[in-house]
């Protein structure tokens, strides 16, 4: 897959695209670990997520979904859910 692919239309080029990898998030029930695209506008900040998620059984596996090689890892911050594992910018 390719960023293109989880994004309908892309953001715009000034748009911060990351990365999320989630551990049993809430919302997809069963789902052991989920990496989902986000992306921030550049004028306003808002944060919007992609409808397109990838469920991993491992964080290994996770990690190896995010098309994009090179990115810097975050791990999850104290103010995030509990259930975030780390983002990749």
């Amino acid at each position: 897959m390719t960023t293109a692919d989880f994004f309908n239309p892309l953001p715009a080029n000034d748009a911060l695209i990351f990365w999320v990898i989630y551990h049993r998030p809430p919302d997809i029930p069963g789902a052991e670990y989920v990496m989902r695209p986000q992306y921030a506008e550049a004028y306003t900040g808002q944060i919007l997520c992609s409808a397109r998620a990838v469920v991993a059984p491992t964080l290994d596996e996770a990690r190896a979904s995010i098309p994009v090689r090179g990115l810097y890892r975050q791990e999850r911050d104290k103010s995030d859910p509990l259930c975030i594992v780390e983002s990749w910018f």
